[in-house]
């Protein structure tokens, strides 16, 4: 018998010039999180429609303001356990709250919510980037917020997480899932071939440099360009470190809201907070395709001055990383659960078609084009841009940032440090710094060129339309 998909809401929320889903009903102490979402439902959907309204259930659980009653936040802290320990944070006196090492927003929309930071006020859309005032922090001790060591800098030990929007994600993960399976076979290419080398190019065309195995089936890593020895591509995350929009998802509930999914810690309270399954597989599969159908951005009409700045972009070698343009070979992207990172092949239970979320067929491949200015490979951007100025040499890596819409998402750079597009172009360190020297040793004019180009590259104009225009009894229905 096919389940009843009901659709509660999200409150306070302007979305796309359509009135909001209405919040599940209050009471005194009720969860705000239900209807509740199980991982059948989603695999139940089949049909495109069916699809739609299980992600716009997943848009209710991503924007949904989580309230102790569904279990947001961590448990009673244990003071014989650490307290950067998920599930054992300290917060500050009578709140749920920390903000400063996670436990910073009662939904993940709270951190992508900005449609466009270059309108006056700014535009609002779930998916979108966040504002100055609301980045990740990951502050793993002490802020120096006193300057007690006297040298007029704000020191800490942590991180600054400026989180980017998601526009077009579907695109992104079906690149990088293809780009991981060309990898996994290059590599067993290089084991049955003991002595030879072999090029690990992708058949998108982006170069992740050579491996070389010998006869005992161990390989030499050192000729490896922009990704680690495991050979799977990992698009999300400034660093690089999250291979899909599920993996990412689950993290961020964790960290940023305290919301335990059962796929980490089981049908449990693992946390001591009085609520177990805070999230389902089901509400997490259903968050992670409503991000996946959300619509690439889009590129407006090119002025006389933004075809020169298009010229400029490859002339500054702005185009080695930032590649405008890679197609798939597939014209849809699949999701799979449990996910096993070297092979996204293994236990799919759905998909998305890219063609009907927007995305362009190419001809050639018989998938589509993902224009969004990346290789999606990690770059050394060198000490300027260093993550964590007391930290490891690694914090100087991070995965090349997808430049589409970019001309809407201000602030910019992994830590938001970069207020404006001529901010980060010049802020570029490292891998970066012939590009960067390029740039600011041209004309006025020819800058002012690139910078028109990239004003082109915009977000999308109402991301969430179509899938709000979906009436409740429709999908009730389905």
């Amino acid at each position: 018998m096919r389940r009843t998909l009901v659709f509660g809401a999200i409150a306070g929320l302007c979305l796309s010039g359509f009135t909001p889903l209405a919040r599940a009903e209050d009471s005194i102490d009720a969860p705000t999180l239900p209807p509740r979402m199980d991982q059948a439902q989603v695999e139940e959907a089949k049909r495109f429609l069916e699809v739609q309204c299980v992600r716009r259930e997943g848009l209710r659980f991503f924007g949904n303001p989580n309230t102790l009653a569904d279990g947001f936040g961590d448990g009673p802290h244990d003071p014989t356990r650490s307290a950067l320990e998920l599930g054992n944070r300290v917060t500050f006196p009578n709140t749920p709250i920390s903000r400063l090492f996670g436990l910073d927003s009662q939904s993940c929309g709270e951190c992508h919510s900005i449609r466009s930071a270059r309108t006056v006020p700014a535009q609002f859309a779930i998916g979108g980037t966040n504002t100055f005032s609301q980045p990740v922090l990951v502050l793993q001790g002490n802020v120096d917020t006193g300057d007690a060591d006297g040298n007029g800098v704000l020191d800490f030990n942590g991180r600054v997480i400026n989180a980017p929007a998601l526009w077009g994600a579907g695109g992104i993960e079906a690149l990088a899932k293809e780009a991981t399976i060309d990898l996994q076979k290059l590599r067993q290419t290089a084991l049955d071939n003991p002595g030879t080398e072999i090029n690990l190019v992708t058949r998108s065309g982006v170069d992740f440099g050579s491996l070389q195995c010998n006869e005992a089936g161990d390989c030499d890593t050192s000729k490896l360009q922009g990704i680690r020895p495991e050979l799977v591509v990992r698009p999300f995350g400034r660093r690089g470190d999250n291979f899909s929009i599920r993996d990412i998802s689950v993290l961020a509930a964790l960290f940023q809201l305290g919301m335990q999914p059962t796929e980490v810690v089981g049908e449990i309270d693992a946390d001591g907070d009085g609520v177990a399954n805070e999230f389902t597989e089901g509400e997490i599969s259903a968050m992670t395709l409503w991000q996946a159908g959300l619509e690439p951005p889009r590129q407006t009409r090119l002025s006389r001055e933004a075809r020169s700045g298009k010229q400029a972009f490859g002339e500054f070698g702005c185009a080695d990383c930032h590649i405008p343009s890679l197609s798939t070979r597939s014209a849809r992207v699949t999701f799979s659960f449990p996910e096993v990172p070297e092979d996204p092949t293994a236990n799919v239970f759905q998909s998305l078609s890219l063609l009907q979320i927007g995305f362009d067929r190419d001809s050639d491949t018989d998938g589509v084009r993902v224009p969004a200015f990346t290789d999606l490979k990690l770059h050394d951007m060198g000490p300027g841009l260093t993550d964590q100025p007391a930290g490891d040499p690694g914090t100087s890596l991070f995965v090349t940032i997808a430049l589409w819409g970019v001309a809407d998402s201000a602030p910019y750079l992994h830590d938001g440090r970069a207020l404006t597009i001529n901010d980060a172009i010049l802020q570029h360190d490292g891998e970066g710094l012939t590009s960067r020297n390029a740039y600011a040793n041209a004309s006025v004019e020819k800058r002012k060129q690139l910078l028109a180009f990239l004003g082109t590259l915009r977000a999308p104009t109402d991301p969430n339309g179509r899938l709000l225009s979906l009436s409740e009894e429709f999908c009730q229905g389905r």
